[in-house]
């Protein structure tokens, strides 16, 4: 007997875009060859991969237990780099929280956060370390993960 639904195996699929927005894509990769994107499916790829991330990091925020937010960032970003920056930085996340409140904009919270952190790092470190912070938030552990 066979079955009414067919199993649907294929490992990728084609998505539809628009010719405009392809000629876009198209037009990016050449103007900016430091990007790497070799395709206009590498960039789409690439696109949607961050997107979704971006989704992902809204949700884990969402159900992050807020009221610990200041006191994990400030803990997380001492043990990842240490007392002496982490002291440095406290006077920046004081007046984050004077601008920001995490309770009513979590997200607004951490954007300021990643700020404060890439501005001192760089964009990978603070997305690391923001990446850590969510995760414990939201009572995940770390994975051992050095940062």
């Amino acid at each position: 007997m066979v079955s009414e639904e067919k199993k649907d195996e294929r490992k990728w699929v084609g998505v539809r875009i628009s010719k405009a927005m392809m000629h876009q894509v198209t037009e990016l990769i050449e103007r900016h060859p430091e990007l790497a994107y070799s395709t206009p499916n590498d960039f789409i790829r690439d696109a949607t991969r961050r997107r979704i991330e971006s989704v992902f990091e809204r949700e884990m925020v969402a159900r992050a237990n807020i009221n610990t937010l200041p006191e994990r960032v400030e803990s997380i970003i001492e043990d990842a780099v240490g007392e002496g920056l982490a002291k440095d930085l406290e006077h920046e996340l004081e007046l984050l929280l004077k601008k920001v409140d995490p309770k009513t904009d979590p997200d607004g919270f951490m954007r300021g956060v990643k700020k404060i952190l890439s501005s001192t790092f760089g964009p990978t470190m603070a997305e690391s370390i923001a990446s850590r912070i969510i995760q414990e938030s939201n009572g995940e552990p770390d994975g051992g993960s050095e940062v």
